[in-house]
């Protein structure tokens, strides 16, 4: 297959159908039903297998083994050539939209309010490195946020105290500065704050406000899944809330597979 230039394709990706297929196609694998099993039996890196699934840029080599791998046929399952001139507006608006958010993570995430101490903490001073333990699972802990690289949706439970506001800032702290899912922007949302508002507004509306960005730009980036969506504390959502945000949360999964989305509770 060739591009418009008559070069061709070093990398190749799935496309949305072709993601469905391939998820499939691993609950059903013979020799194992995980990322990490495919990966180590195609003597592969982790990391590549992860991009297969979340549809990026897989070098054409690799793409094709994990296919035959799957036993998925090319022409089943591939995307067609993005436009460069598409993928690069992308890009840069992920770096202007990082730049322009900065103040607003730095404000939201880089202190943390500790018991009845009247003034927050710096996140360095209190942060340690989360491991996670898969819920039904034998494996052992694994660094959290290479689970977070990893999967696209993944909800984190633990009791008070137990360090899942701090890990999401982190994260969201991380991210912004490109150090943590490269091609993405971190939106850190307390679900609490937007259950008091979720009736009268939508999430997008809800994010545009509070981080001061057009809506329309929000809708792009999420739409090409580029959002690293980190929902915090759903178990202090109020009852009588609970299916509007549910249903919320809901709408945000479907704009686009890629985007990685993190809730406590």
């Amino acid at each position: 297959m060739t591009g418009k230039s008559g070069k061709a394709r070093q990398t190749l990706k799935l496309s949305i159908e072709g993601g469905h297929k391939a998820d499939k196609a691993l609950l059903i694998y013979p020799n194992g039903s995980t990322k990490r099993d495919l990966a180590a039996n195609l003597e592969m890196s982790p990391t590549t297998i992860t991009n297969f699934f979340t549809r990026r840029a897989v070098g054409k080599k690799g793409f094709e083994k994990i296919c035959k791998e799957l036993k998925l046929l090319l022409k089943d399952v591939i995307e067609s050539e993005q436009p460069q001139t598409e993928q690069t507006n992308i890009d840069s608006l992920v770096q202007q939209v990082r730049s322009q958010i900065e103040p607003v993570i730095r404000s939201l995430c880089e202190t943390m309010r500790v018991l009845d101490m009247e003034k927050g903490m710096d996140l360095d001073s209190i942060y340690i490195n989360v491991k996670v333990k898969p819920l039904k699972s034998d494996k052992k802990r694994i660094d959290g946020k290479i689970l977070v690289e990893e999967t696209e949706t993944l909800m984190i439970f633990g009791g008070l105290g137990a360090g899942k506001t701090i890990f999401l800032k982190r994260l969201a702290i991380l991210c912004n500065q490109g150090e943590l899912l490269k091609t993405h922007i971190p939106i850190f949302i307390s679900l609490k704050e937007w259950a008091e508002v979720a009736e009268k507004i939508e999430f997008l509306d809800f994010v545009g406000e509070l981080f001061s960005q057009p809506i329309n730009t929000l809708r792009t980036l999420l739409k090409a899944g580029r959002g690293l969506i980190l929902l915090d504390g759903l178990d202090q959502v109020p009852k009588k809330d609970h299916n509007q945000i549910l249903s919320g949360i809901k709408k945000i999964t479907t704009l686009n597979r890629e985007n990685h989305i993190v809730i406590t509770s």
